[in-house]
């Protein structure tokens, strides 16, 4: 069983006043993390689990990594449920980064020196979405670090993981940190963001077969945290609108199409800069899913206790999370004027037709895209890791900044990394609203 150390809790009464006070619990063992609390159970995984269910030796072809919510049972049922990792990305807070070096344009994968980061995707594991070879989390044996105030809590449950991921070079490109805290009701996470903490071109895990040493400095393009529902079409169906608001509770829009993303999302992105939450509501026979992001300070001493800010700051004020990093090619003191697209020479070229925006920090590009998808049969974009069959998806992609239809899609939108150890922070809530 797993064990919790005894810490000193503070109760954060200013931010849950009616929350932090009812029972929560802790169980699992040395591969995943599972919290019960009054209105769900949410899994989060210790280490990277390559395969889940089916009757396949290997598995089903599932890719869990550690540290977001992954799964997630309301009524004793599975709402979130692990998908197969040749599908898009689902859970709850798990991270993407696409990224580019310009020595990888000619590699034989076809990439053309595009890759993605997927915090679902373990580096080496098979299967995985295209674009993701050699690149992923780096393996270990647990990610946890720390965890306390279980098994039973009347107040909450705390559990802090820290992640990396690597690209096809071997190169930590992205140090991931989250710190949780599992009330009776709400789930809040805080993360952090911490870009190449040994050097963008520092080598500490091994390359992928047939790699070289890095030798070209990185792009980044769309960091992103996903917040996907998917499973099965009897429970995520249930979800039939997903929309955005604002702190105060107004309703700013509802996305559009959450049939089909292949026929369009134009009206599915909330680009307000006054965004703060998204909610997935249900025909009322499961609970409604509301998740809140914010953005967060980043220095040390980072996580609970800190004040919270907007997602994206007012026109003409720097912002803070992910969304600072939308400004980083601009002059000071916001950015540094680092180049995008081809600027330095060493960077991707092409056309940016279709794309929304043509620089990162562009207010059009800087949006969280809602999202939803029923398709069946090869058109469906997810399935079920256990048996294959066809899910549904509902969620959104709360973003830095846009991608346009992938990672070798808009290359203006691709910014040079900066300076080693560069830090974002964001928080993210969920609430299941009966």
């Amino acid at each position: 069983m797993l064990l919790f150390g005894f810490a000193a809790l503070a109760t954060l009464a200013a931010v849950v006043p009616s929350i932090a006070r009812a029972e929560v619990k802790a169980a699992g063992d040395a591969n995943i993390t599972v919290i019960t609390n009054d209105l769900g159970k949410y899994y989060v995984a210790r280490r990277c689990i390559s395969s889940v269910g089916g009757g396949d030796p290997n598995g089903a072809g599932a890719s869990i990594g550690p540290g977001y919510i992954y799964r997630m049972d309301v009524g004793g049922k599975e709402v979130l449920a692990p998908e197969k990792a040749s599908e898009p990305q689902t859970g709850l807070g798990v991270f993407q980064l696409d990224i580019y070096r310009e020595q990888d344009k000619t590699d034989a994968g076809g990439e053309q020196g595009f890759r993605a980061l997927q915090g679902n995707i373990c580096r080496g594991a098979p299967g995985g979405i295209f674009f993701t070879r050699g690149a992923g989390v780096v393996p270990k044996d647990d990610f946890r670090d720390d965890a306390g105030g279980g098994p039973v809590s009347q107040t909450y449950i705390w559990m802090h993981y820290t992640v990396d991921m690597a690209d096809n070079h071997g190169v930590v490109l992205v140090r991931l940190q989250y710190k949780y805290r599992f009330y009776s009701k709400l789930v809040q996470v805080w993360t952090r963001i911490t870009t190449c903490p040994n050097g963008c071109n520092t080598a500490t895990e091994p390359a992928a077969a047939g790699e070289e040493p890095a030798s070209t400095y990185p792009y980044a393009k769309m960091p992103r945290y996903t917040q996907v529902v998917a499973g099965s079409r009897e429970m995520v169906l249930k979800y039939n609108r997903v929309s955005c608001y604002t702190e105060q509770g107004v309703h700013l829009m509802t996305a559009t199409n959450i049939t089909n993303p292949q026929v369009g999302t134009a009206g599915n992105h909330c680009s307000d800069t006054r965004r703060d939450y998204v909610v997935l509501h249900s025909d009322g026979t499961i609970p409604n899913l509301k998740i809140v992001g914010k953005a967060y300070p980043h220095a040390d001493p980072w996580g609970p206790d800190q004040a919270f800010f907007p997602w994206e700051s007012a026109p003409g004020e720097c912002s803070r999370g992910v969304d600072l990093w939308a400004l980083k090619i601009t002059p000071p003191s916001c950015g540094d004027s680092r180049p995008n697209g081809n600027e330095a020479g060493d960077g991707p070229d092409g056309t940016n037709v279709g794309c929304r925006a043509s620089v990162s920090n562009d207010g059009e590009g800087r949006n969280w895209e809602l999202l939803g998808d029923s398709r069946t049969g090869g058109a469906s974009s997810y399935k079920l890791a256990t048996n294959g069959a066809d899910a549904a998806g509902r969620g959104v992609y709360m973003k830095g900044w846009e991608d346009g239809v992938g990672p070798d899609s808009c290359p203006t939108l691709y910014d040079k990394f900066g300076p080693p150890a560069e830090r974002y922070s964001n928080y993210f809530s969920y609430l299941l609203q009966p």
